[in-house]
């Protein structure tokens, strides 16, 4: 073959090449299966490496470079910028609840300074009371039917519903764009992570939900529905809750949460559960404390 046919030749496979460009990819093929099999904590692990920061808070101690992260990635600088005192074992879940219901649920941050004249007054009762994760999902719940109570005056109840929803939909969409999901491995740092939120959730019925988690308001909701679903009694209204979350729809399930404890609260449930923690408290050893 001589010179020029060969480079005719060559000239035709590399236009040939370029008609076909648009097959072609430089990345490799992926398998859906692995996306599959990622684990749950991985996929949060993803999700929150992908998500914008609500925060932007440093900190110089009380908290690691994983935990300076978490907060970051999960907890609005409304909260953070706010006194918060919480038993050291619930902070984490703690927060973030108290975030989702101020932020997203209610609107209105006045329960987050209400948690902070609880604990202030928690403490002149004993010295080593916090509040703890049953602490703030009770009393969420009393605050919750008050705040309700008072728009129903203000408002019809109609008017109420549909201007507060309207509202809390708009913002929860705000922060829940649908993230990316890598098919690499995940890094350590950000697997850690992942591994850490997951370690939150304690209702298994709520974690099988996480796969179907689009963006960081979908956990943030599935953890207050975890928390909210501890210290509801009554079953149906957990099942209805539950349901609610089963269909996608995170953010009325959270709603049906927190309703579903208003309908159970009493100050009354609060006040047992203080005493009895204080009760609790005053039995330990002094030298173990």
């Amino acid at each position: 073959m001589s010179a020029q046919r060969r480079q005719k030749d060559e000239l035709e496979d590399i236009i040939g090449d370029i008609k076909n460009s648009h097959q072609k990819t430089n990345m490799i093929d992926v398998d859906e299966g692995k996306l599959v099999s990622c684990s749950a904590s991985d996929m949060i692990g993803w999700l929150l490496k992908g998500s914008r920061n609500l925060s932007d808070k440093e900190f110089s101690m009380n908290f690691d470079p994983l935990e300076t992260v978490f907060l970051q990635k999960l907890v609005s600088s409304n909260t953070m910028n706010k006194r918060v005192v919480l038993r050291m074992e619930d902070y984490f879940k703690g927060i973030v609840f108290m975030d989702y219901f101020s932020n997203i649920v209610l609107g209105d941050e006045n329960f987050i300074d209400e948690m902070y004249d609880i604990s202030k007054r928690l403490e002149q009762i004993n010295s080593l009371i916090d509040p703890d994760i049953e602490t703030v999902v009770k009393y969420s719940a009393i605050h919750h039917l008050t705040s309700m109570g008072r728009s129903m005056i203000l408002r019809s109840r109609s008017e109420r519903d549909a201007g507060i929803d309207r509202y809390a939909r708009t913002n929860y969409q705000s922060d829940n764009l649908h993230q990316y999901v890598g098919v690499r491995e995940l890094d350590s740092f950000y697997s850690s992570l992942g591994q850490k939120v997951f370690g939150l959730f304690s209702n298994h019925s709520v974690k099988e939900q996480l796969s179907g988690v689009q963006g960081v308001n979908d956990l943030r909701a599935l953890l207050f529905i975890d928390s909210a679903l501890q210290y509801i009694e009554d079953t149906k209204l957990k099942d209805d809750v539950l349901t609610r979350a089963r269909s996608g729809d995170y953010y009325t399930a959270s709603v049906k949460a927190i309703t579903s404890l208003s309908k159970e609260a009493t100050t009354k449930s609060v006040e047992d559960y203080i005493s009895s923690l204080n009760e609790k408290i005053m039995k330990i050893d002094p030298n173990k404390i």
